[in-house]
């Protein structure tokens, strides 16, 4: 996110900047030193734990997800294109060895919507194409065509053992796994404006589809897919933003939730396996000020301070791990929360020339096998968390070409 810098600019339509004897006026020379002094230190402040910010970096793609993908970790980026008025997504693949985010070029695709794995199925792959969006699988190091997606600016993808779900903010589609034939369609819960889901989870005869409308709103519905012929008729479960949804070893199944906008701040940690959904956290009110916190409402086990929650992954202990900006990466312990990173995971930098602002927060959370964790940044790459400390590994995007 990006704000240009017109505070303090504004002046010049009301007042001089410079005095009759052309000396700039000193109010505004003090506004331009703070302004200055501040900028620095958040530079400063980013690099002291690992995180270079532009002009000293390249400006980043803008990320829109991040999950495993088998063995990979994988990236999408998103990038509005104008003339089309459509969101392009791109792939991109964590390389560790070379320390950098690489392009996917197994197969060219002019849109990259989302990517799943299964144990049965392999790697499945959304691929827009000419007027076309089809589902792409993996088998034997060969990809090949098993379904037409439906329409939409962006078709997510989720499966397990018995179906696959393609979803757009237009249409909702089940495929049965053993024929990849369509089963169920429905046309998907318009939440704000209409926007593809921002989470969707598989279990069982369940499907659990989250939306993220931003200040428009957002929710979190179940479809029961018991029937040889689902009927799809949706539940609304929670009227709230939804940012991630996980299922742990032991079959929990949790949901993050939040919003920040124009200083309002909520968030939750949801446990969904229930008869109905159990706020194991909670918190609401406005942030006026940095420190500035006026609750309206908190319950549950106490968050560190006033936040949304981004993100989902299994902790250490099989248990949920997610993402407060603010102050860092928590997982649930024995009903108590137990920082595995503490410190700020938002950067704010100038851009264009010191024109506008831009803001990166996580936008992703991912844990491997090996206990590593890794936060994907909105603009600055994707983080590593070290197991001690607070000093991050950051991973860019290499160039197209490289």
């Amino acid at each position: 996110m990006s704000l240009w810098r017109v505070a303090g600019i504004a002046v010049l339509a009301g007042a001089c900047v410079t005095s009759c004897a052309g000396r700039i006026d000193p109010e505004w020379e003090r506004f331009l030193a703070e302004d200055e002094a501040r900028w620095q230190q958040a530079r400063a402040d980013a690099r002291a734990v690992g995180v270079e910010t532009p002009p000293d970096i390249p400006e980043q793609p803008l990320i829109s997800g991040m999950l495993l993908w088998g063995a990979d970790i994988a990236v999408i980026t998103e990038d509005f294109v104008s003339d089309t008025r459509r969101w392009k997504h791109a792939l991109w693949i964590l390389d560790q060895d070379r320390g950098i985010l690489r392009p996917f070029t197994e197969v060219p695709c002019a849109s990259y919507h989302d990517v799943a794995h299964t144990a049965r199925l392999g790697r499945l792959l959304v691929c827009e194409k000419g007027e076309t969006t089809q589902l792409l699988r993996q088998v034997d190091g060969r990809w090949n065509e098993v379904a037409l997606a439906p329409a939409g600016q962006r078709v997510r993808v989720v499966a397990d053992d018995q179906h696959i779900v393609l979803a757009s903010e237009q249409m909702l589609v089940v495929l049965s796994v053993a024929s990849f034939a369509t089963v169920a369609s429905v046309a998907t819960p318009k939440v704000g404006s209409g926007v593809s889901p921002s989470a969707m989870l598989l279990a069982e005869d369940r499907l659990l589809v989250g939306f993220s409308a931003g200040e428009f709103g957002g929710g979190l519905y179940r479809y029961t897919l018991a029937t040889d012929v689902p009927t799809l008729d949706p539940v609304l479960l929670l009227p709230e933003n939804v940012s991630a949804l996980m299922r742990s070893d032991a079959g929990a199944i949790w949901a993050t939730t939040g919003l920040a906008h124009m200083g309002g701040v909520h968030g939750g940690l949801h446990r969904l396996d229930g008869p109905q959904p159990e706020a194991i956290t909670f918190n609401n009110g406005f942030e006026f000020e940095p420190g500035q916190v006026r609750y309206q409402g908190r319950s549950g086990i106490e968050l560190p301070g006033l936040s949304r929650l981004i993100g989902l992954a299994p902790g250490p202990n099989a248990e949920p791990m997610f993402i407060l900006p603010e102050f860092g990466v928590f997982e649930l312990s024995a009903g108590t929360l137990v920082g595995r990173y503490t410190g700020v995971l938002r950067f704010s930098y100038l851009i264009h020339d010191g024109l506008a602002i831009a803001s990166s927060g996580p936008v992703g959370l991912v844990t491997t096998p090996d206990s590593e964790v890794y936060v994907a940044s909105r603009s600055l790459g994707v983080l590593k968390l070290p197991p001690t400390g607070r000093q991050v590994v950051q991973h860019l995007f290499a160039p197209r070409g490289r």
